[in-house]
């Protein structure tokens, strides 16, 4: 049974990886022949040359077949799926994915976007997808509401380089999947897992600095809904990852701040600029600390490479903290704390240090 899901599992992921090659290959000619795409400039793209955003595109279409796919093998083999569950989020992603595409195509209103984020929130919650951390109902409904809204804006946001949300992405995905396999959890949303990763890998060929193609709205909207899925289902319940374990109702929210701190952080400190300067934080800008850490110095692949580097230490830190659950002590906690306060301080300091060049570069 091991061998034989885990050969499942090889597989998806090639075949997820050779199909997002083929259809991002693909949709890059699309674009180039018909001239679609969100080509205008704008404030919120690190580059100034016309860059097709339809890497969404093949994420959607790939991911939804795998998954269908998925289900039907799950019931030829007799295994127990919760179809209510997966037919919510299949619903969920499509209508994450077509909000993205409207914006890329249309420019929605900030407050619009907002709407919908939460409308599919409140649809999830229907679904029986919510957080359990507190005994309140309504609280753990609420901080449902502003888990999955939160993290859709802020792998939106993180969506401002070469490369920068793809990465934060894998980074995430790929702790949660070597600690729920290192874990003995194999259900399809594990297998999700993979999937993303391949679809990811096979768009970084072309994302990666120089872009000849990004995700677009339709690509981080999409990402940005599952992820926050997979921190419903894994971090937040912590309970089907470790059943048979007492843990204190702190753990999940230093769990989520260690795995998921770089798309935290970059939209913590984007914000905090521009309230600070008296300016939208809901308009786009080059502004966000992987812009500011260009402004440093360091080069667009340079950044990445720092993203992957912060990526491992999170899994390391995440993996260390579920298995030695019951034998940490404060020092620890401390560590962790102290660990997030240093990737802060450095993002802070490179935002504030070059905020003025920031917003030479927007004018320009």
């Amino acid at each position: 049974m091991f061998f034989n899901i885990h050969y499942l599992y090889l597989i998806l992921f090639i075949c997820s990886l050779l199909l997002s090659i083929i259809l991002n290959f693909l949709l890059i000619n699309f674009a180039k022949r018909l001239k679609r795409g969100k080509l205008k400039i704008n404030q919120e793209r690190w580059t100034n040359e016309h860059t097709p955003t339809l890497g969404g595109t093949a994420f959607f279409i790939i991911f939804l077949l795998a998954i269908i796919f998925l289900n039907f093998y799950s019931i030829y083999k007799g295994f127990q799926i919760n179809s209510k569950g997966i037919i919510f989020v299949i619903f969920g992603a499509s209508l994450s994915y077509l909000l993205g595409l409207f914006d890329d195509v249309f420019y929605l209103n900030p407050i619009i976007k907002f709407l919908i984020q939460v409308i599919i929130s409140i649809i999830m919650i229907i679904g029986g997808i919510s957080i359990n951390v507190f005994d309140s109902l309504w609280i753990n409904y609420l901080l449902t509401v502003l888990w999955i809204v939160g993290i859709m804006n802020a792998t939106n946001l993180l969506d401002n380089m070469d490369g920068t949300a793809a990465i934060s992405v894998i980074g995430i995905a790929g702790t949660i999947l070597s600690i729920c396999l290192l874990n003995n959890i194999n259900t399809i949303n594990v297998a999700s897992l993979l999937i993303i990763i391949g679809i990811l890998v096979g768009f970084l060929i072309y994302n990666w600095p120089k872009a000849k193609i990004y995700m677009g709205d339709s690509g981080s909207q999409f990402l940005g809904f599952i992820i926050a899925m997979w921190g419903i289902k894994y971090i937040w319940n912590l309970d089907s990852l470790l059943p048979n374990t007492t843990y204190h109702w702190i753990v999940p929210f230093i769990l989520i701040a260690v795995i998921y701190c770089l798309p935290i952080l970059d939209t913590s400190i984007t914000f905090l600029k521009r309230i600070s300067h008296h300016r939208s934080p809901l308009l786009g800008g080059k502004d966000h600390t992987t812009h500011h850490m260009v402004y440093l110095g360091f080069t667009n692949t340079q950044v990445l490479l720092l993203m992957i580097f912060i990526s491992i230490l999170n899994f390391l830190v995440s993996y260390y903290f579920i298995n030695s659950i019951n034998q940490l002590n404060s020092f620890f906690y401390l560590g962790i704390f102290t660990y997030l306060i240093i990737i802060f301080a450095f993002l802070l300091y490179a935002s504030f240090t070059h905020i003025e060049k920031s917003y030479h570069n927007e004018k320009n």
